[in-house]
């Protein structure tokens, strides 16, 4: 039984801290350096919530205020990491219709991904959601928004790297996108 938990948005900060602080202290990781963000919508979540001992890596720099999504994902992407993010597709549908005209804010994220040098794919469809790191992953029915995250009680699955359901877990999400090109610019 995976660990549940209802706060994932702790469980989201804590598991890409550990891994930026495992890859900035070359401590071994036990897969590749891939991030993969998988949700059909997504914001520039602010990641301050409870300090912790490797927290501090979320924020190296010279940064005002809190440390967002899309902040801790470009500093994977400047550590060399590969990054990938997976939206649902703009469009009418079917099944799921997204206007890009009312996704402005997700729209200028994945702008910026894309120029931080991450891999952006438009997912006709897309209903999975979830975040795989060689460390965990996180899965459940919370979209990556700052309502999802913060203003809705949804379940979160955690799945450590060496828990028995890690594999199956990594292999669903990373084939939501698979055989879809990477995105080279944001309609």
């Amino acid at each position: 039984m995976p660990n549940v938990t209802w706060q994932e948005p702790q469980a989201l900060v804590d598991l890409l801290a550990m891994n930026l602080f495992a890859h900035r202290n070359d401590m071994g990781l036990p897969g590749p350096r891939q991030i993969a963000v998988v949700s059909p919508w997504l914001s520039d979540v602010e990641l301050a919530l409870r300090p912790g001992v490797w927290h501090q890596n979320l924020a190296v720099g010279a940064a005002d205020g809190s440390p967002t999504l899309v902040d801790v994902l470009r500093a994977f992407c400047a550590e060399g990491w590969l990054v990938e993010l997976a939206v649902l597709s703009y469009g009418a549908g079917p099944p799921i219709p997204k206007d890009p005209a009312k996704f402005l804010a997700e729209r200028q994220c994945l702008v910026r991904m894309l120029a931080a040098g991450a891999a952006v794919y438009f997912v006709p469809g897309l209903h999975a959601k979830g975040v795989v790191t060689p460390l965990g992953i996180i899965t459940g029915s919370t979209n990556l928004t700052t309502s999802g995250l913060f203003a809705q009680s949804q379940n979160a699955n955690y799945f450590a790297h060496n828990h028995a359901d890690y594999a199956a877990n990594r292999v669903q999400l990373l084939s939501r996108y698979a055989g879809i090109a990477p995105a080279t610019a944001v309609p």
